[in-house]
């Protein structure tokens, strides 16, 4: 899979037939396994090819939670031939899993009203599946609980980040859903840490940051969760290569437009 040479990390892996060359791939950097369960609420997303584009969470049996960018625009308002692979944590790219009773096909795709690409940034970055039918719920499948508006991330607050993208800028998505705890840095040092290599995109009020040293999202993430003490507070937008260098950066989902968006939609 060809992999373009830009320095905006989107979390996401597609046929690089399927959309503009703006979008490439992302994976968690120094990670480790998760262990089966234990992220009960991570689902996979696949496009009309049978493969992985990016994470996503159940936020109800019904509806899928993600990033507005792992949403194909030519699909929006339909299914698009897209589906969800639940209760699992083992990726097989291209392939179907070995019980076909955990994919579940989407009805409807939204992604936010006023998303877009700011000089390749994704800005308003949030995307919902409805599906066809309610996942059933079991130990190794579970909503997880959406943080309330204006119920803000704090600075300095730790949460698990999870995925399947690349464990390092270039290399091969992982196998196995990977995880990997990190604490929210204060704007101020993410803007310090971002802008000195691309001024003004990064926006304070839609989004935050976690400290990503050597560590962190990379191509395939996207969609994702920053998830503290149960709560989502974040969902995985982008961030600059190469990965692990610069902080990863969040969709804030207790901003009230984007709070008071989601329970329009979903009644979430």
């Amino acid at each position: 899979m060809q992999q373009f040479p830009l320095i905006v990390v989107l979390s996401i892996t597609i046929p690089t037939n399927l959309f503009a060359a703006k979008i490439t791939e992302l994976q968690i950097i120094n990670g480790e396994n998760a262990t089966d369960g234990e992220f009960p609420y991570m689902v996979e997303i696949r496009n009309f090819y049978k493969c992985f584009v990016c994470g996503g969470t159940i936020i109800a049996p019904n509806w899928i939670l993600t990033a507005g960018h792992c949403i194909d625009e030519d699909s929006l308002g339909q299914s698009g031939n897209y589906t969800i692979v639940y209760g699992t944590n083992q990726l097989h790219t291209c392939l179907s899993p070995d019980n076909d009773s955990y994919t579940v096909p989407v009805k409807t795709q939204y992604r936010h009203p006023n998303f877009e690409f700011i000089r390749e940034i994704p800005s308003n970055d949030l995307g919902l599946l409805e599906l066809e039918r309610n996942i059933s719920l079991y130990e190794l499948a579970q909503p997880v609980k959406l943080t309330e508006e204006n119920e803000d991330v704090l600075e300095n607050i730790s949460g698990n980040i999870t995925g399947w993208g690349l464990t390092d800028s270039g290399i091969l998505i992982a196998e196995s859903l990977q995880k990997i705890r990190l604490p929210v840095i204060s704007n101020s040092d993410c803007l310090a840490k971002i802008d000195v290599s691309f001024p003004r995109v990064y926006n304070e009020t839609q989004c935050f940051c976690t400290d990503e040293e050597n560590n962190g999202q990379c191509n395939g993430d996207s969609g994702g969760p920053f998830v503290s003490n149960g709560v989502q507070y974040g969902v995985i937008s982008w961030s600059l290569k190469p990965c692990g260098k610069y902080p990863g950066v969040f969709v804030r989902i207790a901003l009230p437009e984007y709070r008071q968006w989601i329970k329009n939609i979903t009644g979430i």
